[in-house]
């Protein structure tokens, strides 16, 4: 059971994806150990309390969501700032490889709603403009890199950026303890990814 696709694109159907020979030792290794492999993606991005968004919130310590649904979730700041809000998301994920978070915007802002989404559907803009947020918790994957950090800055509204991986994970721990009570006569393991990439300084 997997939560992202295969073969690196979200539909599995570029077979020129093949051409690369670590996908075509992929395809073989999967081949010849007859492993069959089931997505469960859009579903659990949006599965209440269990899923992706509510079990994101909880690794975060952010309390009951205040609004939000299917892939958003939005949560009291309880005016905090949001350099206090960064250090709380950084030693909640430092267990996940998340080694830092990105703060862009204003630190000394005191927020009163924190909005967070799902993997890669975190868009800073309609957490603003929707969700009324004052501080967004996004993806690296889920913003653009320049444009939402520009509007970050120049809208004096502060966004914390951590890694797609690290997001996710305590949602695919959610799914493995889900699986384990529905079918608890096979083996199930969660096998963590975490944060896929160091953070290295001098």
């Amino acid at each position: 059971m997997t939560h992202e696709p295969t073969y690196y694109d979200h539909f599995d159907n570029d077979p020129d994806i093949l051409r690369l020979s670590s996908v075509r030792d992929k395809r073989r290794f999967i081949e010849e150990n007859g492993l069959i492999i089931l997505r469960c993606h859009d579903l659990w991005d949006q599965m209440p309390r269990e899923g992706i968004p509510d079990a994101w919130g909880e690794l975060l310590g952010l309390g009951e969501a205040i609004d939000g649904e299917g892939f958003f979730r939005v949560y009291d700041g309880a005016g905090r700032t949001a350099l206090e809000v960064a250090q709380q998301v950084t030693a909640r994920t430092r267990h996940l490889g998340q080694e830092a978070v990105e703060l862009i915007g204003p630190a000394d802002k005191t927020v009163t709603r924190v909005a967070i989404g799902t993997g890669a559907i975190t868009p800073f803009l309609t957490f603003i403009e929707e969700y009324k947020a004052d501080l967004a918790i996004c993806t690296d994957d889920g913003i653009s890199y320049w444009r939402d950090r520009a509007f970050a800055i120049d809208m004096g509204i502060p966004l914390i950026v951590v890694n797609h991986a690290a997001s996710e994970e305590a949602g695919m721990m959610s799914l493995a303890s889900h699986l384990r009570a529905k079918f608890f006569h096979i083996p199930i393991h969660h096998i963590p990814q975490r944060c896929m990439y160091r953070l290295v300084g001098m």
